[in-house]
């Protein structure tokens, strides 16, 4: 499956979108909107997620995921 690293990461922690968001200070809706390009980040926004992450790779990319990745986890995305 493919989604933007920005997911992956929150996936890979087992984080829900309303937890990533809350700490990120944006709503939920904002949040799934970066997740899945619907919306670009303001540069303070990107950068607040980069230390959030400790990732400097680009959060936008596309990048591929087990499908399995999704399936096991207990959070909600949207």
């Amino acid at each position: 499956m493919k989604v933007t690293r920005l997911r992956k990461l929150r996936l890979e922690k087992g984080l829900s979108l309303e937890t990533v968001a809350s700490d990120n200070q944006v709503s939920p809706q904002v949040m799934s909107f970066y997740e899945n390009l619907h919306r670009t980040p303001r540069l303070e926004i990107y950068r607040r997620l980069e230390q959030y992450y400790n990732c400097t790779e680009d959060l936008l990319e596309i990048v591929e995921i087990p499908d399995d990745t999704i399936l096991g986890m207990n959070t909600k995305t949207f």
